[in-house]
């Protein structure tokens, strides 16, 4: 884990203030997860001192970070052998997520 800098812990608590939880999600524990309903992303220390984020913004399965796939003409988050369907309502909450997240970023 890095030291948190006066900007970064601004940002943190600008998350915080709008309802994201911020935690450490194994096995990223270089980064922190930032995750909201069943949303979530990886944020670590960028460049001009402030967060960016490491990875783009995805549904949790399993507690776990997931991948968007295609099989059998169905869109499915995965994890593992772990899956839920990417029904539009899921990518729906996702979009709006990752909305969220860049606006308060200021990404």
């Amino acid at each position: 884990m890095w030291e948190i800098s006066a900007l970064q812990k601004r940002v943190l608590e600008r998350l915080a203030q709008e309802g994201l939880r911020i935690s450490v999600l194994p096995p990223y524990e270089n980064a922190l997860c930032v995750c909201q309903g069943s949303c979530a992303c990886l944020v670590g220390p960028a460049e001009a001192g402030g967060l960016c984020l490491l990875s783009a913004p995805s549904f949790l399965v399993g507690g776990h970070l997931s991948a968007k796939l295609a099989r059998g003409g169905k869109e499915w988050f995965v994890w593992k052998e772990q899956e839920i369907e990417a029904t539009p309502e899921r990518r729906a909450e996702l979009a709006r997520f990752q909305q969220s997240i860049e606006k308060l970023m200021e990404l």
